[in-house]
């Protein structure tokens, strides 16, 4: 049996009892929505305790951002954005010594 997203959060998660899990009441969450949220949650944080590992932490989610962004123009240029179709794209490695 698959598990859902909610499943793949730990128990004491509170996400795990927000209304974003595809039923009627759902705000349908994705990536780009979550991210973005995260982004302005680490900047509240950081703007009353501010610290390298926040900065970081926003760095990180910043690059998220863009990636997902980049996804949906690609996913749009292809004609599968919001069908639940895979797109063509090329796997990059940035880990891959290039041989």
């Amino acid at each position: 049996m698959a598990r859902t997203l909610e499943d793949k959060l730990p128990p004491d998660n509170p996400l795990r009892a927000w209304p974003f899990w595809d039923g009627p009441e759902s705000h349908n969450l994705d990536a780009l929505k979550a991210l973005e949220w995260l982004e302005a949650f680490i900047l509240t944080m950081d703007a009353e305790l501010p610290c390298h590992e926040n900065r970081d932490t926003l760095w990180h989610v910043r690059q998220a951002i863009k990636s997902q962004k980049e996804r949906i123009i690609r996913r749009k240029e292809q004609g599968v954005y919001g069908l639940g179709k895979p797109h063509n794209f090329t796997v990059i490695d940035p880990y891959k010594d290039g041989d």
